[in-house]
């Protein structure tokens, strides 16, 4: 799935970075996994902006904890600490790249989080799955995982690469159901 010659890691001491190119399906495309830095930090989002520039070959997911909010009145709930400059610089970076914001294009209005910050009584939605509109076309489904194991939620990307569409088939009810008695009278109440 992902080629062994294109391989990018990147650590500083704020932020890092794992590039992939890899291919699905006969499609090929960069997978980009940044953890963002914790503070406003505008030099992060400049080498960012950069770094995907220099990626622009093929379509990118970029996937990742971004540390920021893009709307503070639709991803963070509890108090508002201060106004998002981050919220604007990641705005600026999908604009610049053409990036779609999966799941907040598939849930305009939803407010759901991603974190839960219990020192600070907050919730945020700051993780991220950012594609091109290549592969965007293809996406099925964005959803949030459950709060488990972590402060975070896990966000699941449901894709169909675009020479597979043609193979969808709309959903029918499972014809065994129809014969299963407890379904049956569950569905019946």
């Amino acid at each position: 799935m992902f080629a062994r010659n294109t391989f990018e890691c990147n650590r500083t001491s704020k932020a890092h970075y794992l590039l992939l190119k890899g291919q699905l399906q006969g499609m090929e495309f960069y997978l980009l996994g940044v953890y963002g830095p914790n503070k406003s930090d505008p030099l992060f989002w400049r080498t960012l902006t950069t770094l995907c520039s220099s990626y622009q070959d093929y379509p990118l997911i970029l996937v990742g904890n971004l540390n920021t909010v893009a709307d503070m009145s639709l991803d963070r709930s509890g108090p508002i600490l201060s106004s998002s400059h981050e919220g604007r610089d990641l705005q600026a970076l999908m604009d610049s790249l053409d990036l779609v914001d999966t799941w907040r294009t598939l849930h305009l209005t939803e407010r759901d989080y991603t974190h839960t910050s219990r020192a600070h009584g907050t919730h945020s939605h700051i993780d991220y799955i950012l594609t091109s509109p290549a592969i965007f076309s293809s996406i099925d489904a964005v959803e949030h995982g459950p709060l488990e194991i972590s402060d975070h939620t896990m966000l699941f990307l449901d894709l169909t690469p675009p020479n597979q569409l043609f193979l969808r088939h709309p959903w029918r009810f499972p014809a065994y159901l129809y014969r299963d008695k407890d379904f049956y009278l569950k569905a019946s109440r």
